[in-house]
C-alpha cells in the first residue's frame, strides 16, 4: 500500500512567480516505535527500544549525529583540547625542553 506522504518540495519559478508543489508517493511502513531526531538522545532511545524487541525507525533530515556530536559539544571539546596542548608546547622551556612555536591547522583538528 502506498500513501501520499508529508514529504513534498515547493519550487518557485522566479520569472513567473508560480509555486509548484510536488507530492512524493511513499510506501507505508509500520514500526513499533518511531524516533524523531537522530541526535544523541534519539540514538539512545532507538537502541533502548530495539534492545527491548521493538521494530524502530529514526526520522531525521540528517546527517545523523545531531548538533552536539557534529557542531556543538564534541567539536568544541576537540578545539579546547588542541589549544591546551598548544599552550603546553609553548611552555616547553618550563619543562626543560627546547622551545617550539606550534601552529594550529583547524581543518586537521576538526577532521
Amino acid at each position: 500500500m502506498y500513501v501520499i506522504g508529508l514529504k513534498f518540495c515547493r519550487l518557485l519559478n522566479t520569472q513567473t512567480s508560480i509555486i509548484i508543489t510536488i507530492f512524493i508517493i511513499m510506501p507505508e511502513y509500520t514500526h513499533d516505535v518511531v524516533i524523531i531526531g537522530g541526535g544523541s538522545a534519539g540514538y539512545a532511545a532507538a537502541v533502548t527500544a530495539r534492545d527491548a524487541g521493538a521494530d524502530v525507525a529514526i526520522v531525521d533530515h540528517g546527517p545523523l549525529g545531531g548538533l552536539c556530536i557534529l557542531r556543538g559539544c564534541m567539536p568544541s571539546k576537540t578545539i579546547l583540547r588542541s589549544s591546551d596542548i598548544m599552550a603546553l608546547m609553548r611552555r616547553a622551556p618550563d619543562f626543560g625542553l627546547l622551545p617550539v612555536d606550534p601552529v594550529a591547522d583547524l581543518g586537521a583538528i576538526m577532521d
